[in-house]
């Protein structure tokens, strides 16, 4: 059997069939660097001066209501969250269209 070398993000972006029969565990692999990538770069554009035109900054209690859990909930796991959005000083604020996308990915996971 003929091993072929994984291409990385940079190669896949350019040639997208070169994904073509990699093993299943490949491509999962690759399929979380890119969702890690695009957390990074979301995170990263809700943040400055233009976050306002491209996406809304909610509060804890928002985010909150919208889980069905407390306010402390949120806070002890926004951390962990690729929707969160730290303030210097502040209180985080959480990206709604990091959230809602965030939420539509969980709930397919548990559908699959």
């Amino acid at each position: 059997m003929v091993t072929r070398a994984v291409p990385d993000l940079a190669a896949v972006a350019s040639d997208t069939n070169s994904v073509v029969g990699l093993p299943r565990a490949t491509l999962a692999d690759l399929r979380y660097q890119a969702a890690l990538v695009v957390a990074a770069c979301d995170r990263e554009l809700a943040k400055g001066d233009g976050a306002r035109e491209w996406d809304r900054l909610v509060k804890a209690d928002e985010i909150a209501a919208r889980l069905d859990r407390s306010v402390e909930y949120v806070y002890a796991h926004a951390h962990e969250w690729p929707f969160t959005v730290a303030e210097d000083g502040k209180h985080p604020r959480f990206s709604l269209r990091l959230f809602e996308g965030w939420i539509t990915r969980n709930a397919a996971k548990r559908t699959a």
